[in-house]
């Protein structure tokens, strides 16, 4: 055979072990995907409610400086 071709096959067969490895590496992630979005989902409600949670106390302390002192604080 001559050389040329022999780099060609190796280059071919190369490419084609990379691509393969690349694919059998990626292969866990596809349905490990899904799984992530749902806990993000979910982790993104949690802090959302604890903004809510943390804004109502937010307020009443507010409101508790407001009546101790005696008057409104200037925003």
């Amino acid at each position: 055979m001559n050389h040329s071709i022999k780099t060609k096959i190796a280059i071919i067969s190369g490419i084609g072990i990379i691509v393969f490895v690349a694919s059998l590496v990626g292969l866990p992630f596809f349905e490990a995907n899904n799984t992530i979005q749902k806990a993000t989902q979910s982790s993104i409600k949690k802090v959302e409610s604890s903004e809510d949670k943390l804004l109502g106390v937010i307020a009443q302390e507010k409101a508790e400086l407001e009546w101790r002192i005696g008057g409104k604080l200037a925003p």
